[in-house]
């Protein structure tokens, strides 16, 4: 690459206080570009760029995650979403569109030629965990309740990041991580190397399932659904959620995290009787009852759903309906602090 055009680059970036230009042409890291840093050095990543997320402590896969997959698919948003033809196939998107494929996201990053990006999609969710405070898992749903050897089933957990962080304060707690069977493999790598004692001694366990199937775990203390739902429309959703009730015993807790957008035109009160769902205070003004630009990331997720899946990010009052069409009530829901999630408990009816 001309080094013309790499100081174009990160001369717009700079302009935004992402790296310095400390004289003509030279740029150098700042507190925010250092987020983009893989800590390797070009020859280490030229050597195996599949990789080059490994390991990161910022933001790096999640940047190239979206300036690759999401930014080319969001190209045909225009021509797929307003098309007065467009079918009502999970598989008829923007991404579909722009890398000519009829494979849905996860099935498609596992083809061969897509090794690298499966890799990052991985890292990338690993890195979304570190997006909120350290701990935010542990608030809300008090995971301490539990009794000894309690079982959590981690559905579509990926590589486990936030079973992890839940292992590491609860000790006596038994975690199953269900996913397909090639991120199964990254998963066991990431324990490993994370927490090596958890597998051998059975704090730990994976299972490849497709959680579309009838779940086949009849004993779970909770199901533990993390940013699975906003990937799927309400049909397919539904599907996962009936296939865990069905499975549920009569005390076992779901937890749903998920990013639970706002109304800009204010909260419905008709759920104001469920702690947690409706905020007591609003926005003093200027800001929008939502909030606004404060909380612009949940919005744009929407978005990004829109182009690379079939999915969206929800309200609380439509989790409330699609929970209660699968059989589940919601408890409590719990806000949680610094990346726009909240927490819902819900019980088997």
């Amino acid at each position: 690459m001309e080094p013309l055009n790499i100081a174009r680059v990160l001369r717009v970036l700079a302009t935004q206080h992402i790296f310095r230009e400390v004289s003509p042409d030279v740029f150098a890291h700042n507190r925010i570009s250092t987020l983009l840093d893989t800590g390797k050095d070009y020859e280490t990543i030229r050597a195996l760029p599949e990789d080059k997320h490994e390991g990161a402590v910022g933001y790096s896969s999640v940047i190239q995650l979206n300036t690759d997959e999401t930014f080319k698919a969001a190209a045909y948003i225009n021509e797929v979403i307003i098309n007065p033809n467009r079918s009502e196939d999970e598989l008829d998107t923007p991404l579909n569109k722009a890398f000519d494929t009829h494979l849905d996201l996860f099935s498609w990053y596992e083809l061969p030629e897509n090794k690298i990006r499966f890799k990052r999609f991985g890292m990338a969710m690993d890195a979304s965990r570190r997006m909120s405070p350290q701990g935010t898992v542990l608030q809300g749903f008090k995971w301490s309740s539990l009794a000894k050897n309690a079982l959590i089933v981690d559905v579509g957990g990926g590589v486990g990041s936030i079973s992890l962080e839940i292992a590491q304060s609860n000790p006596d707690l038994r975690f199953l991580v269900q996913d397909t069977s090639a991120v199964v493999q990254e998963g066991i790598k990431h324990w490993e190397r994370e927490l090596p004692d958890a597998l051998p001694t059975g704090q730990v366990s994976f299972a490849a399932h497709d959680f579309f199937t009838p779940q086949p775990i009849k004993n779970a203390d909770v199901f533990l659904v993390r940013l699975i739902c906003h990937d799927w429309s309400d049909a397919y959703s539904l599907k996962l959620l009936k296939h865990l009730r069905d499975s549920a015993q009569s005390t076992t807790k779901l937890v749903l995290m998920e990013h639970s957008i706002h109304y800009v035109c204010g909260e419905d009160e008709t759920y104001k009787h469920i702690p947690g769902a409706v905020p007591t205070e609003r926005p003093p003004k200027p800001l929008l009852p939502n909030m606004g630009a404060v909380d612009l990331t949940s919005y744009l997720l929407d978005m990004q759903m829109m182009t690379i899946l079939r999915g969206c990010e929800r309200t609380f009052p439509h989790y409330w309906k699609l929970l209660q069409k699968a059989g589940w009530e919601i408890e409590a829901a719990h806000p949680l602090p610094g990346f726009s999630m909240t927490q819902m408990i819900a019980k088997p009816v």
